[in-house]
């Protein structure tokens, strides 16, 4: 587990609140956003948010399609 990530949740989480969710990235070191920039690595996608483009405005696409391409890990799973 590195240090130092960034990290951005969105749509709805099945196991867990979000503040839970948010309580356990903060515990491990890392900073949770609630927006993508460009210090964004780490988007958690929450269940039944199928496309990228539904969720973000374009100036976010952009900024968050920039992330991952710089290496920002996109995390697709019902949490």
């Amino acid at each position: 587990m590195r240090k130092g990530e960034f990290v951005v949740f969105t749509g709805s989480l099945s196991s867990m609140t979000r503040k839970q969710a948010q309580a356990l990235v903060t515990g491990v070191g890392w900073k949770v956003q609630h927006m993508v920039t460009k210090q964004t690595t780490i988007l958690v996608v929450g269940y039944h948010q199928t496309k990228l483009t539904d969720l973000f405005s374009e100036s976010e696409r952009r900024t968050g399609e920039t992330s991952v391409e710089n290496s920002c890990q996109l995390y697709r799973k019902m949490v």
